[in-house]
């Protein structure tokens, strides 16, 4: 695939970073100065320094494009753009010279950054696209940082954006077994502005983001949703998904998740193990962490004498009290007047929330 040209001019704009920063390679951090360096050339400064009219508008374009990217995580050019720079540049630099050139003279790509390349192109070449752009290059880099890059920004907190630690490989391994990570799901999800300022809006949603994010407390949060109506308590939790992973997270959260435990996974007596003991797995495989959320919906079956054991419902108490991650409990209100109103020992366990039907025909 051709280099456009706006990639082209991006490129020692990259390198020159990458060197004054004393680095030994032109790493995914290097590329993001250079393409805020790129979006902040004044189009009178192309006009004069490029006679090809035709290329100047493919870098108008790009830098259009990048511009309209940056300003989706909140980094206006040049007011932001500028300070994120030189602070990106400032946190990273090496206090001791390591640059060394290779036996061609020039610095290269790390292979973190090949890789990056390399997704580019191949998302590029997906969308038709004959030329690979900075635009296409940073819209991926942003919505995938790697460590360095992820790390930077939650300490200079411009961008709030978060790379998946290596430990999450391990997390899909073990979720998949018990249920699904909702985030996961929500994040190749394509979610336009208007319906996430919808899910903003939302009282329910807004409610739980509350209780489950701004934690002032010793007890990890503990919520219960009730549906009152047709709304079902599952796509609240889906609605906090996209949320989490959307450029603009609820209360600053960086990185949350939310994982949803099926009921059948864990009550199916034919399964490997006791439900018992696979209840206890769940609570020993999650890390603990401020920003990771279980979701047990149909939490009355854990209720249900049919069902599941009088010491399951008791090794669930246990487990909540030892917890030191934030759980959502989900059930119908027939479920919770049959099982949690009339149970002084459970009720105390939750913050009650009401779940009710949403506002039909809202507009914004």
């Amino acid at each position: 695939m051709e280099i456009g040209i706006s990639l082209q001019m991006m490129f020692p704009l990259a390198a020159q970073e990458s060197i004054a920063g004393n680095a030994v390679e032109i790493e995914p951090v290097h590329l993001f100065c250079g393409a805020l360096k790129l979006v902040e050339i004044p189009s009178l400064f192309l006009h004069e320094a490029l006679p090809d009219k035709g290329l100047v508008a493919k870098i108008e374009e790009d830098q259009q494009n990048l511009n309209q990217i940056l300003n989706e995580y909140g980094v206006s050019v040049p007011e932001d753009s500028t300070a994120l720079r030189r602070g990106l540049r400032s946190l990273l630099r090496k206090e001791k010279a390591v640059f060394t050139k290779s036996h061609d003279g020039l610095i290269h790509r790390s292979a973190t950054a090949k890789e990056l390349f390399s997704r580019a192109e191949e998302a590029a070449i997906a969308a038709g696209e004959k030329e690979l752009s900075v635009s296409r290059l940073i819209a991926l880099l942003l919505k995938s940082p790697d460590e360095v890059l992820a790390g930077a920004f939650a300490k200079i907190g411009h961008i709030q954006i978060t790379a998946k630690p290596q430990g999450d490989k391990m997390l899909s391994s073990w979720i998949d077994e018990f249920g699904c990570d909702l985030t996961g799901r929500a994040s190749i999800e394509k979610v336009d502005n208007s319906c996430l300022e919808i899910i903003r809006r939302d009282a329910v949603n807004r409610v739980l983001v509350e209780v489950l994010f701004n934690k002032t407390g010793v007890t990890p949060p503990r919520a219960l949703l009730v549906a009152r109506g047709e709304r079902l308590v599952s796509s609240v939790l889906e609605d906090i998904a996209i949320w989490l992973v959307s450029p603009k997270p609820p209360n600053g959260v960086r990185g949350g998740c939310i994982l949803e435990i099926f009921s059948a996974v864990i009550l199916n007596r034919e399964g490997k193990g006791s439900p018992e003991a696979r209840l206890e797995q769940v609570f020993q495989n999650i890390s603990e962490s401020q920003s990771k959320v279980l979701f047990f919906n149909d939490f009355h079956s854990y209720l249900t004498p049919v069902v599941a054991s009088e010491s399951l419902s008791r090794r669930f108490q246990t487990l909540l009290n030892n917890t030191k991650t934030a759980c959502v409990m989900g059930m119908t209100l027939k479920q919770y007047e049959q099982f949690i109103e009339k149970s002084a020992t459970w009720r105390k366990y939750f913050k009650i929330i009401w779940v009710h039907d949403a506002i039909p025909n809202f507009q914004l």
